[in-house]
């Protein structure tokens, strides 16, 4: 009896593969149906590969980051077949959108299908459902296919995400270069204007880390020796040479309350201005470093209301930066009045930055909230500025570094050499050469979530 039920299998499958569906079986998802992972590709929320015969979905972007390696990383294993937008004959245009998907990031401005409907985020979210969120939540629903938010025939928004620009330019919470991908800074802050000489050691030792970014400390004369049009013409040069964008900031006015003081740092810029015309696709304008010291948030935004139109009247079109009230560590004052402050930008390219110490870096649920209490408006941030601690405390380094690369926010460590004052031991490298690290700087550069796993280069420069 055994032997003929087997070979009555064995008849049934022979008549499956030659009669071609006698038993039609659902596709089942396989390893070889997807990519394998490579750790030299940048994957993104929601892409899928294969490794070590399992299929592994992408929670946020990532590179170099084995699948499995780290039960909180950005890999999630798939268990059966992923959903095919594609499948689902309720969602409108599914050709163009996504079925939304619980496990996906979503950032500001992001489209899914759900339940027949088109639905818009209007900032991060994961795993809210759309409907669930009320009127004022995450999710909003679009009765017809939504027009693109950005209108290429208004002069205050002219280019389209994808698109190529002049240089770099904002779009809700992303930083786009000039050939219209997304740039996520990662890099270092660089003490130039009390180091001038060192220059030439600095940079390429800079450039050896994997960072993309130096953010230069320049002086427009008020506190130190000014750094003229063509000292920063070289500064721009040698960074351009080893493939690192330049952020630009003046540190004279840092702490100061006095309009005074944020007017000259912008007299400064339109002084040297020929220096930096043309190079938008390499150069970010940090208007003035941590300018209005007291925690209040008014009065820093009248400050930048009137500072922003005077740098574009004088034909400055770059992406700028604007830290935070309090030193940069009062992000409260970014909440609360930065959108007023990015619309006093006629371009709409503007960014905040907080200082991460402390005060706004001190732990893990502090940093989070600080971070999405500007994403979560639609505003694009920068840390600026962190160390692993500070005077009057200690620093979640680690998660900062890790948020930041949940939520695609750059960062820039301070600072590369010639501490003093008491915080020698925020220098990344033991001189200027970069002969050595320390270990702050192992933890920047070597670290998890550190330069050399997350740093990409701007694609201005392929």
């Amino acid at each position: 009896m055994k032997s003929i039920k087997i070979s009555f299998l064995l008849l049934l499958c022979l008549a499956v593969v030659l009669g071609g569906g006698l038993i039609s079986a659902a596709p089942v998802a396989k390893a070889a149906d997807y990519p394998a992972w490579n750790a030299n590709t940048i994957y993104t929320g929601g892409e899928i590969v294969s490794y070590n015969s399992q299929l592994w979905q992408a929670q946020w972007w990532t590179q170099n980051q084995e699948p499995g390696a780290d039960q909180w990383g950005p890999w999630r294993v798939v268990d059966e077949e992923p959903d095919d937008p594609g499948n689902n004959e309720n969602d409108p245009d599914d050709s163009t959108y996504p079925a939304w998907n619980a496990n996906t990031i979503y950032d500001t401005g992001d489209i899914v299908t759900y339940n027949g409907q088109l639905w818009l985020a209007r900032w991060w979210t994961q795993n809210q459902i759309p409907g669930t969120t009320g009127q004022w939540g995450v999710w909003e629903l679009y009765e017809e296919e939504p027009t693109d938010p950005t209108d290429p025939t208004d002069p205050t928004d002219p280019t389209d995400p994808g698109e190529p620009a002049d240089g770099f330019y904002i779009s809700g919470t992303t930083l786009y270069d000039a050939n219209g991908n997304p740039f996520v800074m990662r890099g270092i802050n660089h003490a130039h204007t009390w180091y001038k000489n060192d220059l030439n050691s600095a940079i390429p030792a800079i450039a050896a880390t994997g960072a993309n970014t130096v953010r230069v400390v320049l002086s427009n004369g008020v506190q130190w020796t000014r750094d003229s049009a063509s000292e920063v013409s070289n500064v721009i040069s040698l960074l351009e040479q080893h493939e690192m964008i330049a952020v630009l900031e003046v540190h004279d006015a840092t702490g100061s309350d006095n309009q005074s003081d944020l007017n000259a740092a912008v007299d400064y810029w339109i002084d040297i201005k020929n220096a930096l015309i043309g190079k938008e696709d390499t150069v970010i304008i940090n208007i003035a470093n941590e300018w209005f010291g007291s925690w209040s948030g008014s009065a820093w935004a009248d400050g930048y209301k009137q500072a922003i139109p005077k740098l574009r009247d004088a034909g400055l079109t770059h992406t700028l930066i604007v830290d935070g009230a309090g030193w940069g560590q009062y992000p409260a004052s970014i909440h609360d009045y930065g959108q007023d402050v990015f619309d006093a930008d006629p371009l709409g390219n503007t960014m905040f930055s907080i200082h991460m110490y402390e005060y706004a870096g001190s732990d893990a649920t502090t940093i989070q909230n600080n971070m999405d209490g500007v994403l979560n408006q639609g505003l694009a941030l920068l840390i600026g500025e962190f160390g692993f601690q500070h005077s009057s405390g200690d620093v979640d380094e680690a998660a900062i570094l890790s948020y930041s690369e949940q939520r695609n926010v750059g960062w820039l460590a301070w600072s590369w050499h010639g501490n003093s004052g008491g915080v020698e031991y925020l220098d990344l490298a033991n001189d200027m050469a970069g002969t050595s690290l320390s270990n702050w700087g192992n933890t920047v550069v070597n670290g998890p979530n550190g330069l050399q796993q997350t740093s990409q280069k701007s694609t201005v420069f392929q």
